[in-house]
């Protein structure tokens, strides 16, 4: 990462002091840019294989890609194998606690990650709140159950900020999968993948656009510097990589950022101000929020400069993103939600507008400059139940 984020980290914004759990695949450890990176791995939740066997948390092998380009965009420190540059992290001093509930087991593909059990989805998010952690980053598309629901329940009323990524093309539903929890609970911020050029990924030509399960906000996902290549032999190689699975640690590494800087913000004001400070292309932020009509990039482009420069805690401390309509899980009430808190959060059906002066060339908050300085090549990356397929 370059531009703001360099002024940003000079000006000792790095995420020290924050927690960010990170649910995905198998993560390797080897690669040079994780090396001293502040990375725990909780015993207490073990992901099994169909036999029986218990999968590690971390692998060499190509099926741990995913998970190490999602971690590596949090906390990676940037420095590559020999001659090649790394991967870095937007917020390089954050404590990340992570949890596999996927990975790779003997004579699988080397792109296929299974785990048998939902409730290891479930207990990875209870473990990650008893942990500590602030802000759970989720790029997997996992199949809702009763205990992941309630898990996700717990977590948002524990003031626990949830992000959880899109998927990366549409199917021909009106909504999200419904496999694509945690994206698709009631709460969660939802993150699409933006480029350059301030296009979202498209299927087959149109825009990824999930009415049911609205955007929330958009972030750099499209032409990012990913480690690894198509070659599942060798992890040294680099590509570009484009996905919201890449968008939404970023955003939660800025969202560390903020919270360093303003300690005393609660989870709640910290999506309060990831709606309310999007680019605006002009001045500082802390407009009023107000929803893409189209339905693309929700309330607008991620800006760390905007947040960075708002005191959250004087934003009400109420999830804006909770909606009380009666077919949501988890319930508003389950999530804590009260009728005289209502009034400070901006409606998810309502009031609903073009989005203008923030949606332009130059994406504020070095994001731009982050997705100029990659070379540009198409890998995506597909996000399914317990299957990731990386494909060059």
């Amino acid at each position: 990462m370059h531009g703001c984020h360099e002024g940003s980290h000079a000006a000792g914004w790095t995420g020290t002091g924050v927690t960010i759990a990170v649910i995905d695949s198998q993560l390797n450890l080897q690669v040079p840019t994780l090396a001293g990176a502040d990375i725990e791995l909780p015993s207490s939740v073990a992901c099994t294989a169909t036999e029986g066997q218990e999968i590690s948390p971390t692998s060499t092998d190509f099926s741990a890609s995913h998970a190490t380009n999602v971690v590596s965009l949090i906390v990676g420190s940037g420095v590559g194998y020999l001659g090649q540059p790394g991967v870095k992290g937007v917020a390089p001093g954050a404590k990340i606690l992570f949890f596999a509930v996927g990975g790779s087991t003997p004579g699988d593909s080397p792109d296929e990650m299974m785990c048998n059990g939902d409730s290891v989805d479930a207990s990875a998010v209870s473990t990650a709140v008893a942990g500590g952690a602030q802000i759970i980053s989720v790029s997997l598309g996992i199949d809702s159950s009763p205990d992941l629901i309630a898990a996700i329940a717990a977590a948002k009323r524990a003031g626990v900020v949830v992000l959880g990524a899109l998927p990366n093309e549409t199917t021909g539903e009106t909504g999200a999968p419904s496999g694509n929890f945690p994206a698709a609970a009631n709460g969660v911020v939802t993150v699409q993948a933006i480029g350059a050029d301030n296009a979202i990924e498209e299927t087959d030509g149109k825009p990824n656009v999930f009415p049911l399960t609205k955007t929330d906000i958009a972030g750099p996902g499209i032409a990012l510097l990913t480690q690894g290549s198509s070659d599942p032999n060798t992890r040294e190689g680099v590509t570009i990589g484009d996905g919201t699975s890449y968008a939404t640690p970023i955003i939660a590494g800025f969202l560390a950022m903020v919270k360093q800087k303003y300690p005393a913000a609660t989870g709640n004001q910290l999506i309060q101000t990831l709606i309310h400070n999007t680019g605006t292309g002009t001045g500082t932020g802390n407009h009023p929020p107000a929803r893409d009509a189209k339905g693309e990039v929700g309330y607008g482009l991620v800006s760390l400069d905007h947040m960075l420069e708002v005191n959250p805690t004087t934003d009400p401390d109420v999830n804006p993103l909770i909606s009380t309509e009666s077919e949501q899980t988890p319930t508003a009430q389950e999530l804590g939600w009260s009728p005289s808190a209502s009034s400070s959060a901006p409606a998810r059906t309502a009031s609903e507008v073009e989005l203008r002066s923030w949606f332009l060339p130059a994406v504020t908050g070095g994001v731009a400059i982050l997705v100029l300085t990659l070379l540009f090549l198409a890998v995506v990356t597909r996000r399914k139940k317990r299957a990731i397929s990386l494909e060059s």
